[in-house]
């Protein structure tokens, strides 16, 4: 009795050791599908913070910890450790545009993308080598290793103010030019004015005896008309567009 007994225990024993190792075997296959996974993202990842046109750095909130290429591009640098010494306020001007020291102000962005989770703005970058640029910075916070971390896209846009610039410098130029053709066409539409005036006034009192004469001023004094509400249109087109010119000129343009 005793010997079964010790025969169905060794039987139970050897279902269970069986068992356990069917479930690690199962544990073990999930855990290698995992860590492929987990590979294949960190590949993924580094495929694109490495291969990145913008720089993309990470940060606490103590400074930078990490950085892709193009980041030492961006400012001149040669090496990730020579990036990382940096506070992201030192690879700015001392201030921004907007007269905000700009050691505040990137500590106030950085405090508001730890705390909603991201942050778009613009900022005033500086090289090494002391040349400014305009960038568009995108801060995006997330978990890394166990603790909140930033992500930071700086993307280089001096091309698109430049356009920009351009482009303003062409509507002012061209504002001008409509201001200044605006003050040669007043006074001489003033002087068609009073000249219709003083036709129509003497056809009225019949200063003229020859019924042609009259009835082709009339007819001029219609097309005069006509260039004088074209005109007048032409102007207030003008001012329906030219949003930057001032309520006085405005003002002077549709008088």
């Amino acid at each position: 009795m005793d010997n079964d007994a010790t025969a169905e225990t060794i039987r139970n024993l050897e279902c269970l050791v069986a068992s356990l190792t069917e479930l690690l075997d199962v544990q073990e296959k999930v855990v290698g599908e995992q860590s492929e996974r987990l590979k294949e993202n960190e590949a993924r990842f580094r495929a694109i913070y490495d291969g990145s046109n913008d720089a993309i750095m990470l940060l606490t909130e103590n400074g930078f910890f990490d950085c892709n290429p193009s980041s030492l591009k961006f400012f001149s640098l040669k090496t990730k450790e020579e990036f990382v010494k940096f506070h992201p306020a030192e690879l700015s001007p001392p201030t921004q545009p907007d007269g905000q020291p700009s050691f505040q102000a990137a500590g106030e962005h950085i405090q508001t993308a730890f705390r909603t989770g991201i942050d778009r703005f613009e900022w005033i970058h500086r090289r090494s080598n002391g040349e400014d640029f305009p960038a568009e910075v995108l801060l995006s916070a997330f978990d890394w290793g166990g603790k909140r971390v930033l992500q930071a896209t700086v993307r280089d846009i001096s091309e698109r103010k430049q356009s920009e610039n351009a482009l303003k410098e062409s509507n002012d130029r061209f504002l001008a030019f409509i201001k200044e053709a605006a003050m040669r066409l007043k006074h001489p539409l003033e002087v068609v004015e009073e000249n219709i005036a003083t036709v129509v006034h003497d056809i009225e009192r019949g200063e003229f005896e020859s019924t042609n004469v009259s009835l082709e001023l009339k007819i001029q004094i219609k097309n005069l008309e006509q260039i004088r509400k074209n005109i007048i249109e032409l102007n207030k087109a003008i001012v329906d567009h030219a949003g930057e010119i001032s309520d006085a000129s405005k003002q002077f343009l549709t008088e």
